[in-house]
């Protein structure tokens, strides 16, 4: 049977989760206003920057982590104060680095899909 210690880096981890949760919500209801910032970034300029988001977040994220458990923040009671703050605050840009690639990346898809023109079924 686990011990209420090694609980607590599941009640932490837990906590970051649904902040970054809620911020994804938010982005969602935002989600008109940032494909309309998408689409104001030139079509060739999207995809380099969605990669620079994408691997960037992730790049970022991992090295706070890494530093984190160098410096002895993560220990068998869970993590340090900081650095459940500090990985907190990191995966909340994370999670924004990782909306902001999809969004352009789906405005990419969609400004293709939808600016073609069409032939009219009647021909009159």
């Amino acid at each position: 049977m686990p011990s209420i210690i090694s609980l607590v880096i599941w009640l932490q981890g837990g906590l970051c989760f649904l902040f970054w949760i809620a911020y994804g919500v938010i982005q969602n209801r935002r989600s008109e206003a940032i494909r309309t910032w998408a689409l104001t970034i030139p079509r060739q300029r999207r995809a380099l920057l969605a990669a620079a988001f994408m691997i960037g977040s992730v790049a970022i994220m991992f090295g706070v982590l890494a530093t984190c458990l160098r410096l002895n923040g993560f220990t068998k009671e869970g993590m340090a104060g900081w650095v459940c703050l500090v990985v907190g605050v990191f995966g909340l840009l994370f999670v924004h680095g990782q909306t902001m690639a999809t969004a352009l990346l789906v405005a990419t898809v969609q400004e293709s899909v939808t600016s073609r023109p069409s032939d009219s079924s009647n021909n009159l």
